[in-house]
């Protein structure tokens, strides 16, 4: 019987391996085609069905009208679509999204071998959320970890919080929210925390630019 599980387990490890490596072709092919402006080659990777895009953002207002938002790209678009990212300028992320200066993120949605969509995600319109990776390093005062409070800590259930804020171009913190908060005081704490942050100013182009970010914080750390 151990043998037994033990094939079954190594099979269904080939098989995690497998399917990782037809999202991670497929991935690198998508990315390949923006890259060269192709939208032949990029509808070659899409799923029969509508390409679904979800809170992409885009840095042009007439790409933004678009394909911004929830939309569902008809085929006849997709070329539209491909030249809007082709001008974002994507890089192959090592979490599996695509990135783009300055750290702005967008996940590919993969159904059975095709691109299903694409998701961003945006906290005000028009404005760039960036990337955590992208965050860490143009942090200037203060830390992105923020400990539970005490009475967070003392109730001893798990609680969760969502920070979302911007960044202007200077570099300073604003418009700070949380949502979906599971504790008050612990959302306080995150809050209170991110209104210690300074940045180095986030660049598009050479030029300093507003971005915003959006990130969870959980007790127990996940």
């Amino acid at each position: 019987m151990r043998v037994g599980l033990a094939v079954l387990g190594g099979l269904a490890l080939v098989a995690t391996a497998h399917a990782e490596d037809v999202e991670t072709k497929l991935r690198r092919s998508v990315l390949a085609s923006v890259r060269a402006n192709s939208g032949a080659a990029f509808r070659a990777q899409v799923a029969a069905q509508p390409l679904r895009l979800y809170h992409v953002w885009f840095d042009s207002p007439a790409c933004t009208k678009e394909f911004g938002g929830k939309v569902s790209v008809p085929t006849g678009r997709v070329p539209a679509l491909v030249a809007c990212l082709a001008r974002l300028e994507l890089t192959d992320g090592a979490d599996g999204t695509f990135v783009h200066a300055p750290g702005v993120a967008i996940a590919p949605l993969i159904y059975r071998g095709r691109l299903a969509g694409l998701s961003g995600v945006t906290v005000a319109a028009g404005v760039p959320t960036i990337h955590d990776d992208a965050l860490a390093k143009h942090l200037a005062t203060g830390t992105l970890a923020v400990e539970a409070d005490a009475a967070t800590r003392a109730a001893g259930k798990p609680a969760s919080v969502w920070l979302e804020a911007c960044v202007d171009a200077r570099g300073t913190i604003s418009a700070i929210s949380t949502k979906r908060s599971t504790a008050p005081t612990f959302a306080k704490a995150v809050a209170t925390a991110a209104s210690t942050w300074t940045f180095k100013p986030f660049e598009r182009g050479g030029k300093p630019i507003r971005v915003c970010l959006q990130r969870r914080y959980a007790f127990p750390a996940d």
